[in-house]
């Protein structure tokens, strides 16, 4: 395996958090992609791994009114007590009671429902981060929406060079990982 791609993990990380650090280095990537400001109100559609380290790092920029979405209490309660405002998205109908009302939108589920909802949630000039992916290769914007509204949709794939700001975060207890972890 290649040096470049390898990070010692100091000892204050156990190997249960650095197993975390990949869904976490895209988490912060779609939040470095997002470029956020601290006025931002903030929404997550889907809280699995890959939501959970984007709220992880939406919190660690300082962003502190975000709401997430998702189908299973567990998840949101957990992402309550991180400090998020929760929706639970059960029923689709529920973003239309919160159309135009978040500057930044994550879609982290890879859902075609909550893929196609980012546009309505998202504000005039907002930006849409889809960072999920749907299992079907087609989904539905509504791009004339989006056009009225000047809206900017950014795509995250992976991670960009995002392990040694993991690292630095995670060891300074900025980013914290073992809440998470809910069976050893």
């Amino acid at each position: 395996h290649p040096a470049d791609f390898g990070f010692k993990l100091p000892p204050s990380v156990s190997y249960e958090e650095g197993s975390m650090f990949e869904p976490l280095a895209v988490g912060l990537w779609a939040t470095e992609k997002a470029a956020l400001k601290p006025e931002n109100n903030v929404a997550i559609l889907g809280v699995g791994t890959i939501g959970m380290m984007t709220l992880k790092s939406v919190l660690a920029v300082g962003i502190t009114d975000v709401t997430v979405f998702d189908v299973s209490d567990f998840k949101l309660d957990m992402a309550k007590q991180f400090g998020a405002k929760t929706v639970n998205s059960k029923d689709p109908k529920i973003f239309k009671t919160y159309s135009d009302a978040f500057d930044v939108v994550f879609e982290t589920a890879g859902n075609s429902v909550t893929t196609s909802n980012t546009v309505n949630l998202v504000s005039r000039g907002g930006t849409i981060v889809l960072v999920g992916l749907p299992s079907k290769d087609e989904n539905i914007l509504n791009t004339n929406l989006l056009n009225s509204k000047e809206g900017v949709i950014k795509t995250v794939f992976r991670y960009a060079n995002m392990y040694p700001r993991a690292l630095q975060l995670v060891s300074s207890g900025k980013i914290q990982l073992k809440p998470l972890i809910t069976k050893y």
